[in-house]
Formats: C-alpha cells, structure tokens, sequence
C-alpha cells in the first residue's frame, strides 16, 4: 500500500515537473523544435534560393500594386508630418489602444514633408537585419542605391563590408535594442548608448508606436523627438496608424502583426521605382546549409525570436512579389 501511495506521488510530481519545464521552456522548445525542422529540409530551402535567382523588376506591375495600394488605403499616407497634419491632429498608435493630441510646438519638432521634395526614387534598398547578410559582401551594392531603408536603428559600424553605410530612412519602436533595454518603460530612454549610435545615420527616422507593452509611446514620441532635435540633424516622422492598419489588412498575413520589415516595403512601393531587399531570409540556416545567426550584428540569439510576426509567411508573400517583378530579394553572397 505504501509502495503504491509512493508511486502515486512520484508520478504525480513527475507530471507536475514536466509540465513546469514544458511551459518555462516552451519558447526555447519552439525555437529549437524550428531549428531542427529546417535543417531536415535543406532542400526546401535550397529550391527557394533557386528560384530568386533570376528577376527583372516589372514597372508596370510596380504602378499597379501603387495603385491598389493608395485605393485600398483610402490616400492616406504612410507616415505624419507637418504638410499632412494640422494643429491639435489626433495621433494614434499602431493598436488604437491610445491617443495624443500633437499641439503647434509638437507638430513642429516634425519634418516638414516625406519624401523629399515628393521624389520617386529610381532604385531603392531595404536592408534587413537578417544573418544572411553576415560575410554577403554586399555592402557597396546597397550603398550604390539611391535611398536606402532600415529597421530598429541597427548597428552599422564594423559591419559596413556586408550591410553598407548608407542609409536616409529607419524606423526605430519602444522595443528597438538601441533606445532601450529589456523590462525598461518605454520613455526612459538609454539617452547615451542611443544617441552614441545616431552618429551613423541620416536623413529621416519613423517612430513606430507599435508595442502592446509599451503603453507611454506616444508621448514617448515627443520625448525622443526632443533628443533627436538636441542632438543630430534627423527628421522625425511618425507611423500613420491607420495606413498602417489599412495595409495590414491588404496583405492579411494570417491574422499576425506585420513586422517593420513589410511595414517598410509597403512604405518603399509608395516612392520607389524599384525595390531590392537584403538580409530578409527568416531561417536558421542557408541554402547552403551554414548557421546563420538571428541579426548579422550578432546581438541577439534565435532563442529571442518571438511570434509576434509571422516571418515564413512574410517571406513566402515577398517571394511572391519578386516573381511578379515587384522587388528583387538578395539571399547570396554579392561578391
């Protein structure tokens, strides 16, 4: 009886403890239990490569999707500044959850219009964070565009070999690693470590007021607007929520959040005539079958990916729009 009871409790407990490494680690699990799918399937991957490897960028096609884009979007535009706003305009963020009013002296630490001037730009790159990127080469190609796009303030020192040094847009959220840290309030900036990093960009930068978590990013806008006055020559422009749920609901990737990835191509196809992406390759390994890290910088793990967005879903509508000519994704080497 005693033996039996004893068995009881040790199963019991050995439940119990499964059930606490299973949840505690379920994110680790994923992340592993993904790891280990793709490189059983290689040759899925490989075929993908292959089939990016010829394009030719379609105009027709690109006007087209312009289009359908601006009609869909009802013209709303893709970012806020001062020719599109008015005093006392109701800024919301990316979820609706929360709004700001922005007064004359907020509407003016704005830039004045996007893009410059109105120009369509003849060939534009949007350059990913992606390991693919790591030992590419393809740096000078990027550089060679004519407005170059990036995401989350990336780190560009001592990678400029393989991501390039250029850049005129990026897009920078409460959680971007180089504002902020981990479990830090959105707007209790990491002034010094994010300033320090300013030094390698130009042009204009987007804040994306797009975390559940951060519910103070709105005003937090304006408080990172006012470093940004004090200490580079940026120009700030905010993400248009409700473009941005507009396109959200155009492509309808499964219900999940766009990353600012896509975010950025849909901004791209509103002013340029051709798009090429790099570091856009969401797996843990190559064609080839090398690892690749998370970011080409290397600062974080796979085991930090979360499933917010839907990346391999992403990526299978990007491809799909390189086939259409739309844009031209790079996944090799360059050189």
């Amino acid at each position: 009886m005693v033996q039996r009871r004893l068995r009881v409790i040790c199963v019991f407990f050995g439940i119990c403890l499964t059930v606490f490494f299973i949840c505690h680690y379920y994110h680790q699990i994923l992340i592993f239990g993904t790891i280990f799918y793709w490189k059983l399937n290689l040759r899925e991957l490989k075929q993908t490569a292959s089939y990016l490897h010829c394009s030719t960028i379609n105009k027709t096609r690109v006007d087209e999707l312009r289009n359908e884009l601006n009609r869909f979007t009802q013209h709303h535009e893709p970012v806020l500044v001062q020719d599109n706003i008015h005093v006392d305009y109701k800024y919301y963020g990316n979820y609706f959850k929360e709004s700001f009013t922005i007064d004359k002296s907020k509407r003016e630490l704005l830039a004045k219009t996007f893009p410059p001037n109105k120009t369509m730009f003849s060939k534009c790159s949007i350059v990913g964070n992606g390991g693919i990127l790591k030992n590419s080469s393809c740096g000078a190609d990027i550089d060679s565009s004519d407005f170059v796009l990036r995401m989350n303030v990336p780190q560009i020192q001592g990678f400029v070999k393989d991501a390039g040094r250029k850049t005129n847009f990026t897009s920078v959220a409460c959680s971007s690693a180089s504002l902020t840290e981990d479990g830090v309030p959105c707007g209790a900036f990491h002034a010094a470590k994010f300033i320090k990093g300013l030094k390698s960009f130009n042009g204009y930068i987007m804040w994306v007021p797009s975390s559940w978590t951060h519910a103070p990013s709105m005003k937090s806008a304006f408080i990172f607007a006012e470093i940004l006055r004090k200490n580079s020559n940026l120009q700030l422009v905010l993400s248009n929520a409700i473009y941005s749920q507009k396109f959200s609901e155009y492509w309808h990737i499964n219900g999940k959040i766009l990353s600012s990835g896509m975010t950025m191509v849909s901004i791209a196809i509103s002013f340029c005539e051709e798009i090429h992406l790099y570091g856009f390759w969401p797996f843990p390994f190559s064609a080839s079958g090398n690892s690749l890290p998370m970011h080409y910088s290397e600062d974080l793990p796979w085991t930090s990916y979360r499933q917010t967005h839907d990346y391999p879903a992403e990526f299978d509508l990007l491809t799909k729009l390189h086939r259409q000519g739309v844009l031209k994704l790079h996944v090799e080497n360059c050189h």
